[in-house]
């Protein structure tokens, strides 16, 4: 009888395997479909990998990401949901730079399950390299739809719509902020990227200039250009990692 009942109980539990497998998808499943809708539709956290936004954010810091302030994007499209608020001066806003291609299926698909179960931490895409990229930026609105904007060392200039002044870029942005200026390396000509000085950039219908706080170490808008509204995904509301530092942005 002993062995019987070993037996049986065995069987009992290859039997429940299947069971528990199947319960563990749908769960995985369910939670998925949450994880899109809460990021879709309202808010997402970011890990910030860089220390292009010095001092502002750090390297290794959490944030929130609002995805209702610009409108949100219906899952795997890419429709927008139309709401009247656009990127302001002065805003940090995480976007897909213009040398990352939109994703197509069934990229599309893939790339949100893989931020999904990784965190945001990893991504399908490469470089011409072959070596994985993640798809996404944080940077700092500086120049708007009508803007004319120039960067003399490490300075943006700002020249509004139907004004014939430039303006330094601290008096037209509201709130405090510091941009780091020191870069000061031996034979580097003011023309190379990263210098700190761009050239008139005239901004039409939807079109940013996004720039990091810390200039002499940031990719930005000086090196690959303008940044179309539809590449912006959302703004940057609060920081809750680490915890010393929690708090609106």
């Amino acid at each position: 009888m002993y062995r019987v009942y070993e037996k049986y109980s065995t069987r009992t539990g290859l039997r429940r395997i299947p069971q528990i497998l199947l319960y563990l998808l749908k769960l995985s499943i369910v939670s998925f479909l949450i994880y899109i809708i809460i990021t879709s539709f309202f808010v997402t956290s970011f890990s910030i990998g860089s220390v292009s936004m010095k001092p502002t954010l750090e390297n290794g810091d959490r944030v929130l990401v609002s995805s209702l302030n610009y409108g949100p994007f219906i899952p795997f499209t890419k429709v927008r949901i139309k709401v009247q608020n656009r990127p302001q001066r002065g805003d940090i806003v995480i976007f897909k730079p213009p040398y990352i291609k939109n994703y197509k299926f069934p990229l599309n698909i893939l790339e949100p399950i893989v931020n999904f179960f990784t965190l945001n931490s990893r991504s399908l895409l490469k470089d011409a390299a072959g070596h994985r990229i993640y798809p996404y930026m944080v940077k700092r609105v500086i120049g708007v739809p009508g803007d004319t904007v120039k960067i003399k060392d490490f300075l943006a200039y700002i020249k509004e719509s139907g004004k014939s002044v430039y303006i330094r870029e601290s008096s037209l942005i509201h709130g405090k902020y510091h941009v780091i200026t020191d870069f000061n390396p031996s034979g580097w000509k003011e023309g190379l990227p990263f210098s700190g000085n761009m050239d008139p950039v005239s901004l039409g219908k939807n079109e940013y200039i996004l720039l990091g706080d810390n200039r002499p170490e940031s990719s930005d808008s000086r090196s690959w250009g303008i940044v179309k509204f539809s590449r912006i995904m959302g703004k940057v509301i609060y920081r809750y990692e680490p915890l010393s530092k929690f708090g609106k942005i």
